[in-house]
């Protein structure tokens, strides 16, 4: 696969599927290093967060079912796969901003 960059690939995503930002918008996301508000279109936010926001889009659900209250968005239809596998190899590459 290419290169993944967060301004190319990852925050394209989200803006594209704007219910995303709508379902996060004014979440508060703790995690060790601290509490975060959920900005989809944040660069530093979604590094911090990352692992939540995989696990929100991904492993809530099963069979493109929600599994968790969790799942994200809520009462809609699951993130498409493609857009998830970019997710992951924008983490595996390492979170490039450009």
């Amino acid at each position: 696969m290419a290169t993944v960059t967060f301004e190319a690939d990852v925050r394209p995503i989200f803006e594209k599927e704007a219910r995303y930002l709508a379902c996060m918008r004014h979440q508060t996301v703790a995690t060790e290093a601290g509490a975060y508000e959920c900005d989809l279109t944040d660069y530093e936010i979604v590094k911090k967060l990352h692992e939540k926001i995989l696990w929100v889009i991904d492993d809530a659900w099963t069979d493109g079912e929600a599994t968790s209250y969790q799942a994200m968005p809520a009462g809609m239809k699951q993130l498409p796969a493609e857009n998830i596998e970019t997710f992951k190899a924008w983490i595996e590459q390492g979170m490039i901003e450009k």
